[in-house]
């Protein structure tokens, strides 16, 4: 059975390297055609870009799983976990991120960059 969501509330998340890790890779896009224009944190069913969230996570932290990407309950878990602190990191990665944006001047956009991997 899945842990219930509301145990992991809390005002508190240290920001890991894997909470990094997926952020690289948490699917951002700007939905122009809503009224004002909004920043929407991907597809909620494919945050990461594929349907299997938990797989995805393993994947990207680089876990070892079954041959058809079969998680242990201890990994789903882990991994449904770190997923749900992506909302507390992707507001503090914002916040943070304007200030250390401010002064750079003119940025590019993902696509256009020479580093985009």
């Amino acid at each position: 059975m899945d842990a219930p969501l509301d145990r992991w509330y809390t005002n508190e998340v240290e920001i890991t390297d894997d909470h990094l890790k997926l952020a690289r890779r948490l699917n951002v896009v700007w939905q122009a055609d809503m009224e004002w224009g909004a920043v929407e944190f991907g597809d909620a069913k494919r945050p990461f870009g594929n349907g299997d969230m938990p797989g995805d996570v393993a994947e990207i932290l680089g876990w070892e799983t079954g041959p058809d990407r079969e998680l242990t309950p201890e990994q789903a878990t882990a991994a449904k976990r770190l997923h749900f602190e992506m909302g507390y990191v992707a507001k503090a990665l914002l916040a943070r991120g304007i200030t250390a944006l401010e002064g750079t001047g003119r940025t590019r956009r993902a696509e256009d960059r020479e580093d985009r991997p």
